[in-house]
């Protein structure tokens, strides 16, 4: 009679796993490699059983000394059985890993350990060695490249784990918004309706300073545009929710005249006319317009002459109307370009060769630029210096350059304090250092927004993502990364930990838990498909012609 198997053996296998899997990557924790490790026992010793009682050899991983392919397959059975509803690379992180590196070293001989594959056997045809095969040559391309290129190729990225309940968070991302790569359209009656709306809580925001309604006319008017059917009658909203009788009121105001009476006269009053002229001004919010105008300022011009502008406000008043309208995008181009320029002068009159200054720096276009779109309502610029040196005075020096070259630059970080020699012109906040301004190319008749934000290379991608925008995507990825247990942000990803008290209280940590290198690392990261740039725009695409009365 055979002997029992020791209950101790089967365990064996998984050790020599996992110590061949944290060996290999040591600075990725455990739960990201082996998902699996906090399952009960008794799934782990099942698969080991039904390993080591298949017939031998058949399907060998190839290589001597290496566990028989059969424990693999009955391995990811298990797995699968157990987790129906998740992707093989969830289960088994290390799939995606060279073969070599995937096959853990061989346990010490003992009796009911499992043979050693034929060496002559290496025509395995199971699954998992068709992905292995094809994995490995791509992966010993890639590293033919990178090294020729002088960078390291990086592993496989494994996912952070999911931290919300039962998963929720990764079987449902299909769901969040930065996962939707579709035009969203809706019937053109309701964006009429939604943009009605939003002008009214605009209105209350910024004349009465009234939080509530801002915030619920604006939620009722994203309901608007999330509608699927068109809206015809008011009375089909008491059926939708956050919407109140007064709120359905209005909306048939709207679909019976075009107009709402209420918003036209709050409009017309002089205290908001006043108000919208003031808060045009880089630098003045409702609450400074509210208090210029209980003291009988009533527009820009009577600001100026009060006395009561700041330094940054007197040069926003001089430019106010330049600045309403939109850039083309040509002009865009030419602006950054402008930057590109004065860095390249920069990083030579700080040493570098020439023939290396194009990977010593970085000048990245974001925002709505980024996203394609024909015009911008100001140029944000990333910069960022990869060789090393030092990036102190950086963005003082491009400007130097800019200006010697012809452009026209008027600061609005502290002006009159700058100009004394008391501060810098750009202003440093933890490893970022920005920069607010407003220029004007040589030839060009307007003057433009300009924005430079300064990252060291640890921070670039993630600056990159979050400056690129649209702010309902970054919302929703960042939401996301919240719902997963982490907080994103343009400096990386961190620990979140909810703590009582309300479902926004939370502890959040300090160290980033990912350098990446690219935007498409941080989707990776974050388990999620990877999103181009021009896909991030949340418009919401008209169907059909709204109602005559309504254009």
């Amino acid at each position: 009679m055979a002997a029992a198997q020791p209950e101790a053996q089967p365990s064996s296998f998984w050790q020599v796993l996992e110590e061949q899997v944290l060996e290999e990557h040591p600075d990725v924790p455990r739960d990201q490699l082996l998902p699996w490790e906090a399952w009960e026992r008794k799934h782990r010793k099942r698969s080991c059983d039904e390993a080591t009682t298949s017939e031998p050899g058949a399907g060998s991983s190839g290589g001597g000394g290496s566990i028989a392919e059969p424990f693999w397959d009955a391995l990811e059975a298990s797995l699968r059985a157990e987790h129906p509803h998740l992707a093989r690379e969830e289960l088994l992180p290390w799939l995606k890993l060279p073969r070599q590196r995937r096959q853990p070293a061989a346990a010490a001989p003992s009796a009911a350990a499992p043979p050693p594959p034929d060496d002559t056997d290496n025509g395995g045809d199971s699954d998992y060695e068709a992905i292995g095969s094809e994995e490995d040559e791509a992966f010993v391309a890639g590293s033919s490249d990178s090294t020729r290129a002088g960078t390291q190729p990086r592993a496989a990225i494994v996912p952070l784990p999911d931290t919300s309940g039962n998963r929720w968070a990764s079987r449902n991302k299909h769901k969040w918004q930065c996962q939707s790569t579709t035009t969203k359209t809706a019937p053109a009656t309701n964006l009429f309706l939604a943009d009605e709306l939003d002008k009214l809580a605009a209105h209350y925001k910024a004349v009465g300073n009234d939080e509530w309604r801002y915030f619920a006319f604006s939620k009722q008017a994203k309901k608007l545009r999330d509608l699927t059917w068109e809206v015809t009658d008011a009375k089909q909203l008491l059926s939708v929710r956050s919407f109140g009788q007064k709120s359905v009121d209005k909306i048939a105001e709207l679909l019976a005249t075009g107009a709402l009476r209420r918003l036209e006269t709050m409009q017309s009053t002089d205290r908001a006319q006043a108000l919208a002229e003031l808060t045009k001004v880089h630098g003045v919010g409702c609450k400074i317009a509210s208090d210029w105008y209980a003291k009988g300022i009533t527009s820009v011009e009577a600001a100026v002459q009060s006395g009561l502008m700041t330094a940054t406000q007197r040069v926003g008043a001089r430019f106010y109307k330049d600045l309403q309208v939109r850039i083309p995008r040509a002009e865009v181009t030419a602006i950054v370009d402008a930057v590109r320029v004065a860095l390249r002068a920069t990083l030579g009159a700080r040493g570098v060769p020439a023939h290396a200054i194009d990977g010593a720096g970085d000048a990245t276009a974001s925002g709505s630029y980024r996203r394609g779109k024909p015009s911008s309502g100001d140029v944000d610029v990333l910069l960022c210096r990869r060789d090393g040196g030092s990036d102190e005075g950086l963005i003082e020096q491009i400007l130097e350059y800019m200006k010697a070259a012809g452009v026209s630059v008027h600061h609005l970080t502290h002006e009159e304090e700058v100009q004394r020699g008391r501060a810098q012109r750009s202003v440093r906040t933890a490893t970022c250092s920005s920069y607010r301004g407003i220029i004007r190319l040589p030839g060009y008749e307007l003057h433009r927004r300009l924005d430079l934000k300064l990252y060291p290379p640890e921070d670039f991608a993630y600056a990159l993502l979050y400056f690129t925008g649209s702010d309902h995507f970054n919302r929703s990825m960042r939401h996301y990364a919240k719902t997963l247990g982490y907080s994103l942000s343009d400096h990386g990803i961190v620990h979140a930990v909810k703590m009582a008290g309300g479902k926004d209280n939370c502890v959040r940590g300090t160290k980033n838990l990912f350098e990446a290198r690219t935007e498409q690392e941080i989707f990776e990261k974050l388990g999620l498909q990877y999103v181009e740039p021009s896909q991030r725009n949340t418009d919401v695409v008209p169907i059909g012609d709204a109602p005559r009365r309504l254009q």
